[in-house]
C-alpha cells in the first residue's frame, strides 16, 4: 500500500513522533516547512520513482493530496 511506504518516508524525513494520518495537513507537522517539503518530495521521487511538477509541489499541503498526486502517476 502506497500510504505505508509514505509513513516509513516521511519517518525518515521528518523525526515527528505523532502517529501519521491520512488526514493530517501540513500545519499539523512542525518540522513540515518549506525545507522539509523539499526534502520529503525529493526523497517520494528517489524511493518511488517518480517526478511531480512545479505545480503539484507547491499545492501539496496535505498527506491525502500527496497519496492522492502519487496514486496519479502509478
Amino acid at each position: 500500500m502506497i500510504f505505508e511506504e509514505l509513513k516509513s518516508i516521511v519517518s525518515n524525513v521528518f523525526t515527528e513522533e505523532k502517529k501519521l494520518e491520512v488526514e493530517m495537513k501540513k500545519s499539523e507537522i512542525p518540522s513540515w516547512d518549506s525545507l522539509g517539503h523539499l526534502n520529503l518530495i525529493l526523497e517520494i521521487e528517489e524511493v518511488l520513482g517518480i517526478s511531480f511538477t512545479k505545480e503539484e509541489i507547491e499545492h501539496i499541503d496535505s498527506f491525502k493530496l500527496l497519496l492522492d498526486v502519487i496514486n496519479s502517476k502509478q
